[in-house]
């Protein structure tokens, strides 16, 4: 039996989430804030703690515990060092955080 390969041109939505681009956050060292350049879809925190993050195209801030390595699925563009949060003064304090993306279809140009 064959498998056929995976067409570039597949839908994100047809097959489930994958990811299409990933980068570090924060890899030059230069602290946060740090903004991601585009709509990140998702974040890994590499030690446990909070992370703080922005979303500017509604204009959200939110805040989120994480476990070492966890990943979870959040829109965002921002990962800021700290925000008031309904009131509550909250700070980003994982480190080696990785925020990740997906295109709609797999095969996308960049």
């Amino acid at each position: 039996m064959t498998v056929e390969k995976l067409s570039p041109n597949t839908l994100n939505n047809d097959i489930g989430l994958y990811w299409t681009r990933t980068r570090r956050v924060d890899p030059l060292g230069a602290g946060l804030p740090y903004a991601i350049g585009e709509l990140a879809t998702g974040i890994v925190a590499g030690t446990a703690g909070t992370i703080v993050w922005r979303n500017s195209f509604t204009d959200e801030e939110g805040v989120m515990s994480f476990e070492a390595g966890e990943w979870k699925p959040i829109a965002f563009t921002d990962v800021l060092a700290s925000a008031t949060i309904d009131g509550v003064a909250e700070t980003t304090t994982s480190s080696t955080m990785f925020w990740t993306t997906s295109a709609s279809d797999l095969g996308r140009p960049r």
